[in-house]
């Protein structure tokens, strides 16, 4: 789920470097 993915929660589960920033530009 990209939307889910966007998020700096979910995307803190799969990598803690995500989680800074809460959504990338390129993905």
């Amino acid at each position: 789920m990209e939307l889910l993915d966007k998020f700096p929660v979910e995307g803190g589960q799969k990598d803690p470097k995500r989680r800074i920033i809460p959504f990338l530009p390129g993905k």
